[in-house]
């Protein structure tokens, strides 16, 4: 089981390199791994893609607190909860 990421990977369209999405799930991969240091540059790869994805703050603040980086941790934590309840504000507006 711990190969299937990587083996997946060989059949992946080279445009997949661009979607923020393959590099955060790449990151959770990793960190499944306890691949830390991986995981921390793929969820920071994703957010070079997708810089409001409130979900890749979130996950790569915990990868950085595993990692002692508390300085770290903190900024994308709270970016991560910032992002969040935007979106919960957003959803929450009326229809147009």
């Amino acid at each position: 089981p711990g190969r299937t990421f990587p083996v997946a990977t060989e059949y992946l369209p080279p445009a997949a390199d661009e979607d923020a999405r393959f590099w955060r799930y790449r990151g959770t991969w990793l960190d499944s791994q306890q691949r830390f240091e991986e995981a921390l540059a793929a969820y920071e790869r994703s957010l070079r893609r997708h810089p409001l994805d409130w979900k890749t703050h979130h996950e790569l603040a915990g990868v950085a607190r595993i990692l002692s980086r508390a300085e770290l941790a903190a900024r994308h934590a709270d970016l991560a909860q910032r992002g969040k309840q935007l979106e919960q504000q957003i959803l929450e507006l009326p229809n147009a």
